[in-house]
């Protein structure tokens, strides 16, 4: 680094200045404790959730018991296991040192020369620090911190769309183990209504052009049966996955799906429950203001690269003490156009805070429609509709009973039964994860988060 040096003769030198500017970075206060954890804890509602761990986890964990698998139980089993979870927290600790080191201040540069003059040896020692780093040292390190702040708020992010991809699979797994039995009983419904159709038109009661039509219909609930099967395999696979077990069997028996429970907060109240705790709402606040810090001292970083120290010259026995400034000239970079971009960087990261409280307004309004309309749906299928086709198949039996008709009506009836019911399972599990999907606009519920599967 170049310098001009003053040498002042027979003076003391400033040591005791220039120590007390390079202890500067040991005055700094220490970062702010992350917290990252029991944040995640908080959010979550769930007591020590996760512990950070440096060494990877092994592919497959040791395999969950083979008794009934609680959505709390999967739920704390991910957000232990989850690698994605433990790659956020790792970036927690990555920014915890960023905000060290912008305490720390640059090594100061130590000089020396040694030469020979009219036979005598002479000698010039010297020693600087940027006086700039030195004084800007503190917002660097307070926009540090905030970016500190910003990733713990991306790890809770994290735990929350964990947790929402867990919870929403095993409602999927659910959904599915409920459903295939159904598709089932509505196959061995329209094999039996086919046979019976088989042999009417052998007889010659029917025409053949029904047995056409039924064989269409029970090859339709066929690829219903195996489509269902297949999603049930490959949610079962997801959800081993989410467990720490991909290559595990994946056959834990799951609690029923019932029904959910209403939304009963006003909708004004979570939507402001959410702007003021989603962690994206935060981590674009931190993150504003680490620009702010930023802003205040990109007017400054045209002068860095200056230089103040000591200096000591010997020659001929004769020794010399004094200071060293050096300064950058301002005349070409006068600093305006970095100031002028870090607050565009900040007006910019204004827009995008705006842009996303609005979504999130609109992503609970939505939530809270999308879980009123699917219980509405539920609830009609189950308090009007299935209660008629119950009493429908009760009558197609009485008669079938008693002689008055042939087995046809009573199948026909208990299959229009069993898709009712298939459509059941359906619109409840729309509800469930139309209530996983509300917790996660809102970053978590008041309620307990085994209420969608108990």
């Amino acid at each position: 680094m170049s310098s001009f040096r003053a040498i002042v003769a027979r003076r003391p030198a400033p040591w005791p200045v220039a120590l007390a500017l390079w202890a500067l970075a040991g005055c700094r206060a220490a970062p702010p404790d992350p917290r990252a954890e029991a944040l995640i804890g908080d959010a979550l509602g769930m007591a020590a959730a996760v512990t950070f761990q440096v060494e990877a986890r092994p592919v497959d964990e040791v395999p969950l018991a083979d008794d009934v698998l609680t959505l709390a139980a999967a739920t704390q089993r991910a957000v232990q296991t989850d690698p994605g979870l433990q790659a956020a927290l790792a970036q927690v600790r990555v920014a915890l040192a960023d905000a060290e080191q912008a305490r720390l201040l640059p090594n100061p540069i130590l000089s020396l020369e040694i030469g020979w003059f009219a036979g005598s040896p002479w000698i010039n020692a010297g020693a600087e620090q940027d006086l700039v780093t030195a004084l800007l040292s503190g917002r660097r390190a307070s926009a540090a911190d905030h970016r500190l702040r910003a990733a713990t708020a991306t790890a809770v992010r994290a735990a929350l769309d964990l947790v929402q991809e867990l919870q929403a699979g095993y409602v999927d797994v659910q959904a599915s183990d409920a459903l295939v039995p159904l598709l089932q009983q509505r196959l061995e419904l329209a094999e039996q209504v086919l046979q019976l159709t088989r042999e009417r038109a052998a007889a010659g009661d029917v025409a053949e052009i029904d047995v056409t039509t039924l064989e269409a219909a029970r090859l339709d609930v066929q690829l219903e049966l195996d489509l269902a099967e297949r999603e049930q395999r490959q949610r079962r696979l997801r959800l081993a996955r989410l467990l720490g077990e991909p290559n595990g069997s994946g056959l834990w028996r799951l609690e029923p799906l019932h029904p959910v429970p209403d939304v009963d907060e006003e909708e004004g109240r979570q939507v402001q429950l959410a702007l003021d705790r989603r962690p994206e709402v935060l981590e674009l606040r931190w993150e504003l203001a680490a620009l702010g810090d930023e802003a205040a001292i990109a007017g400054w970083t045209v002068l860095a690269g200056d230089g103040v120290g000591v200096s000591m010259q010997k020659q001929q026995g004769e020794t010399a003490y004094g200071p060293t400034i050096g300064l950058p000239l301002p005349l070409f970079d006068t600093g305006a156009v970095r100031v002028r971009r870090a607050e565009m960087v900040r007006a910019g990261a204004r827009h995008e805070l705006l842009a996303l409280q609005r979504r999130i307004v609109e992503e609970v309004r939505a939530a809270r429609a999308n879980l009123r309309a699917t219980r509405a749906y539920e609830a009609r299928l189950v308090r009007e509709l299935l209660p008629r086709l119950r009493e429908r198949r009760s009558s197609a039996e009485i008669a079938y009973s008693s002689g008055q008709t042939d087995v046809t009506p009573l199948l026909l009836a208990e299959d229009d039964l069993r898709n009712a019911e298939v459509k059941a399972v359906l619109y409840r599990q729309q509800a469930a994860t139309a209530l996983l999907e509300l917790r996660r606009a809102v970053a978590g519920s008041e309620r307990d988060p085994r209420g969608v599967g108990s």
